[in-house]
């Protein structure tokens, strides 16, 4: 694992106070184990007054080995404030918990008492709040929310609304509890919320204080909410009903705001935005990072990618505009995304077209851990400043690929029965424009 890099973190804190942008750095995100130890962090700034100048908070993932906190007595006494930068109910290598009351829910409620309690931390940053993203890519279904169909309105609120103040989640019988109102604090009405496995922000009772004093027996594995506020309720709202992925589906990105991603494609690596059209009037898709990032974990080619998982008989097209610095790729299929399953592949699990600016092309099968095969391969004369329209054809195992309306290849294969579909390109810039699918 890689250290954190001093010298970046105080020319990234000198160039933002140059340019009078007023952010804060949270340094550095370690996990246990990671370069030369978690909160390695700590005894650099002790050591270094301008590293310290330059780290307003100090953030760490997983500081809980062996169930217990790792915050050292050096970072308590900092005079910063640590913060678990990336948390959730496990240690974060998995597998991902259903955030449902019984299992996520739960260990979450307690997890957020511990690390105060116990490590220090004065904020705790779950990954991830919200599930919405696709559920063939990593760590499917981690949100406390699920809401990854947005053309449904569909979503899953996990655990509810509540406000944490005390829980019993490790006791084993009722505990009777006397509590004694001081410091000028109201000694009226109190209202008890109760959450566990029968209940979810369920107001319970109501106590009035006698001589600023109350008491209550609280039940085992729960969650409560006590407060003098009123007006609190469980939300009402109910979402639409899920669906499918809409089919045919149709986007020429008119809709969409400058510089933005359009609905429902979902980028996996590079940059997606809608940007002014190049030799055509209107608005396209752009892929726009062109240097390859240092990545934190595997770095596929820039792809972004939309659908159902379980399409099969199908055809995608999509007008493309190269420039000279590399391809773009259009893919079908695709029926895993997860690009932890293998840290070198260059695409996701599917078949892939492939147009280079030079009119070289091939169809390929792309799998996880399993080399990639050349179905069909050819050239085609390409003109420069011209746009074309690239299209792949699935029908049972065969797979028809055409580039401006004429075949290139029909090839039999059936190592992809279904799966979604995408667009791509290397670290080049590359336009896309009136992406289709309909069904075959």
């Amino acid at each position: 694992m890689k250290q954190f890099d001093a010298a970046y973190v105080k020319e990234l804190h000198r160039v933002l106070s140059e340019r009078h942008i007023a952010a804060k750095l949270v340094c550095c995100d370690e996990y246990s184990g990671e370069g030369l130890g978690q909160w390695s962090i700590v005894d650099a700034i002790r050591n270094d007054p301008s590293l310290k100048a330059a780290v307003d908070v100090v953030g760490v993932h997983y500081s809980v080995v062996d169930g217990k906190y790792t915050t050292p007595d050096s970072a308590r006494t900092l005079n910063k404030p640590i913060w678990s930068s990336e948390d959730q109910p496990n240690s974060g290598g998995g597998p991902i918990l259903s955030r449902e009351w019984q299992i996520g829910g739960r260990m979450l409620a307690k997890l957020y008492n511990r690390n105060y309690l116990e490590g220090g931390f004065t904020k705790t940053e779950i990954w991830s709040p919200v599930t919405a993203y696709y559920d063939i890519l990593a760590a499917p279904n981690s949100g406390l929310m699920y809401a990854n169909t947005p053309w449904s309105g569909h979503y899953i609120v996990h655990g509810k609304d509540w406000s944490v103040v005390l829980e019993t989640i490790d006791a084993q019988q009722p505990q009777q509890i006397t509590f004694k109102i001081k410091g000028g604090l109201a000694q009226e009405t109190i209202h008890v919320w109760e959450t566990n496995s029968q209940k979810t922000f369920e107001h319970v009772v109501d106590l009035a204080p006698q001589e600023g004093s109350f008491g209550y027996k609280f039940d085992p594995n729960s969650l409560y909410s006590l407060t003098t506020t009123t007006g609190q309720g469980r939300g009402a709202a109910h979402p639409p009903a899920q669906k499918s992925f809409p089919i045919p589906y149709a986007e020429t990105f008119e809709d969409t705001p400058l510089e933005r991603g359009p609905r429902f494609l979902s980028d996996q690596d590079g940059a997606f935005e809608v940007r002014s059209c190049l030799h055509r009037s209107g608005r396209c898709l752009e892929q726009i990072i062109t240097e390859i990032p240092i990545p934190w974990g595997p770095l596929p080619d820039p792809f972004t990618l939309a659908g159902n998982v379980n399409w099969s008989d199908y055809r995608v097209a999509c007008d493309i505009y190269l420039n000279r610095r590399g391809p773009v790729t259009l893919i079908g299929r695709i029926d895993s995304a997860d690009v932890f399953r293998d840290g070198t592949a260059r695409w996701p699990s599917g078949y892939v077209l492939t147009i280079d600016p030079d009119g070289k092309w091939t169809l390929s099968s792309a799998a996880y851990k399993a080399a990639t095969r050349t179905l069909a391969s050819g050239d085609v004369k390409l003109s420069d400043g011209q746009w074309h329209h690239a299209e792949l054809k699935f029908r049972g195992s065969q797979i028809t690929a055409f580039l401006d309306r004429q075949r290139l290849a029909t090839v039999t294969d059936d190592s992809h029965s279904h799966g979604m579909f995408g667009i791509g390109t290397g670290w080049n810039r590359a336009q896309f424009d009136n992406l289709r699918v309909a069904k075959e």
